[in-house]
């Protein structure tokens, strides 16, 4: 689970998931993250 750790707080450097700092603590806007989601289209 190590790498995928990794993964994830490069997205978030990156801009590719909606973040906030509170505090000491980087919280995920889950709500925005679902409402773009839900907006892209996607192809299978």
């Amino acid at each position: 689970m190590g790498d995928e750790h990794n993964i994830v707080w490069g997205w978030i450097r990156n801009g590719s998931i909606p973040s906030h700092q509170v505090g000491k603590h980087l919280m995920v806007n889950v709500a925005l993250l679902t409402c773009e989601l839900l907006k892209k289209e996607w192809t299978p």
